[in-house]
Order: structure tokens, then C-alpha cells, then sequence
């Protein structure tokens, strides 16, 4: 198994991936089930890129985490922060 970031063209597999997983998502009428995480993935202001890593194996990804971007307020100021999201593990690999 290999942990590496997303590779740009991935997020098709990773949507259904997550979808599988968790089996919610809220698709427009006329789009496939996981068009919610395809959205999330794809379209998300807290992602900008290089924040989520998965889990390869054999062509596959099996497993998956985000880390979003915001900010905290610390003291009366705002520091950058991340929050752990999207952690998905396909049913098959559990």
C-alpha cells in the first residue's frame, strides 16, 4: 500500500470511494450519486490542493483524508489552522 497525495484526475475515483463509504451525499437531480463528493472534492473553498492523501494499492484507492484550510481566532487574532475531514476508507478495505 502506498499513502501519497491525490493525483489530479483522481477525484472521479476517490467521489465514488467516499460515497461508498459513507453512502450520503446530496446529488443534484440528473447526477450520479456521488456527485456530492465529486463537488466536495473538486469545488471545496477549504481545499486548494495537495491537502488530501490516500491509500493506493494495485490501481486502486482504498482509503482517503482531507485537511482543510481555516482560520481560528487565537487571542482576538486569526491564525491559519486545519481540520481533518473526508477520512474515508472504502467498505472493501475496511
Amino acid at each position: 500500500m502506498i499513502v501519497r497525495p491525490l493525483a489530479h484526475g483522481e477525484e472521479e475515483e476517490l467521489a465514488k470511494v467516499a460515497h461508498a463509504a459513507f453512502r450520503v451525499g446530496v446529488a443534484a437531480p440528473g447526477e450520479t450519486d456521488h456527485a456530492h463528493w465529486f463537488r466536495y472534492y473538486t469545488e471545496n473553498p477549504h481545499v486548494t490542493g495537495g491537502e488530501t492523501i490516500v491509500a493506493h494499492d494495485s490501481g486502486k484507492i482504498l482509503g482517503a483524508a482531507t485537511a482543510l484550510h481555516f482560520d481560528m481566532a487565537l487571542g482576538g487574532v486569526d491564525v491559519p489552522m486545519r481540520g481533518f475531514a473526508a477520512v474515508v476508507v472504502a467498505p472493501d478495505a475496511r
